[in-house]
């Protein structure tokens, strides 16, 4: 099977196409149109930035650009450390904790030493027990005594239970709680009464806040329908960013006057980020040139020009990269 380079340059020589043709078609320079023909994909700073264009120059000669870029995916994966692009720092080595499983050696000295302890407090114990005897005292705990149940004239004895009743016979009767004893609700004032329509519809409000936010949250999150690649203004490019999972990103415009914020927090997972246009739409953000820091780069696409060159790289730390890069403009 050709590569990558020799499809796209066979496919421009069928069309009689030359290199700056196809560099006016595609609005990629001749240079990196040349680079991608000759398969030299050192020249580019990402894996995103090549994916781009490959899929670009494909589209544009009439190639199939999924198959393309499922073709230069392999290579750049076989050839990644020769590319020289970010790759995930490795774990450090973590010392892993020792126990000592020796057995404890006692010497014969200690040994001897227990056994006579245990023998004296043996010897101890058993004088002890046979003083008690002879003295007529038991050491252990003696047998409980039944209670002593005094008989009346006449000779018969009284139950436990019949006591228990003739007891509680002597007791005075209980009597129920009067009226006047119980607590009675106080009639509730004008001031109560609002004070308490008050609170109703303070909660009434909190929770009609509450859904508005959650329904605002909803819309926001969800994925914007494809955007269409809006021309821009001449020296400017254009950047979107699409979120695959959560991350912290921070975007910068980079002109001759200075640098300008364009957005920093957190892009919730199947968001896109841009700026507003007319009518609340959204669209790219434009700007000479933009520095990016993004916490996870493995998990947010880049859209730049209009053209999804997917993830900057397979990390997962975070990283700072500028689009263009620095002498590809």
């Amino acid at each position: 099977m050709k590569s990558v380079g020799k499809q796209l340059e066979a496919a421009r020589a069928g069309r009689n196409w030359t290199p700056e043709a196809a560099a006016k078609v595609t609005k990629i320079r001749v240079e990196q149109l040349l680079d991608l023909e000759r398969d030299d994909f050192t020249r580019f700073p990402s894996p995103a930035y090549a994916r781009g264009f490959v899929r670009l120059y494909s589209k544009a000669l009439g190639l199939d650009d999924r198959r393309m870029l499922a073709q230069l995916d392999g290579r750049l994966e076989s050839e990644e450390d020769e590319l020289g692009y970010v790759q995930a720092p490795s774990v450090e080595y973590i010392p892993q904790r020792t126990e000592i499983t020796a057995p404890i050696r006692v010497s014969r000295f200690g040994v001897k030493v227990i056994s006579v302890l245990a023998g004296l407090f043996t010897g101890i114990f058993l004088v002890t027990l046979f003083l008690s005897n002879k003295a007529g005292v038991s050491l252990t705990s003696p047998e409980p005594k039944s209670p002593v149940v005094a008989t009346p004239i006449g000779g018969k004895k009284e139950s436990p239970a019949t006591r228990a009743v003739a007891a509680d016979d002597k007791l005075p009767a209980k009597t129920a709680p009067k009226e006047k004893d119980v607590p009675m609700a106080k009639p509730a004032t004008p001031a109560a009464m609002a004070e308490e329509e008050a609170r109703i519809a303070k909660a009434k409000a909190e929770a009609a806040a509450a859904a508005a936010k959650a329904k605002a949250d909803a819309e926001a999150a969800v994925p914007m329908a494809p955007i269409a690649n809006a021309p821009s203004a001449p020296g400017k490019h254009q950047l979107m960013l699409k979120a695959n999972q959560d991350s912290w990103v921070r975007v910068v415009a980079v002109e001759r006057d200075g640098e300008k914020l364009l957005f920093e927090g957190v892009v919730e997972a199947g968001r896109v980020i841009g700026q507003t246009g007319e009518g609340g739409s959204l669209k790219p953000f434009e700007a000479t040139q933009f520095n990016l820091k993004v916490a996870v780069p493995s998990a947010v696409d880049v859209i730049f020009d209009g053209y999804n060159g997917g993830p900057n790289s397979n990390s997962t730390t975070p990283e700072t990269f500028s689009m263009p890069p620095p002498g590809a403009q």
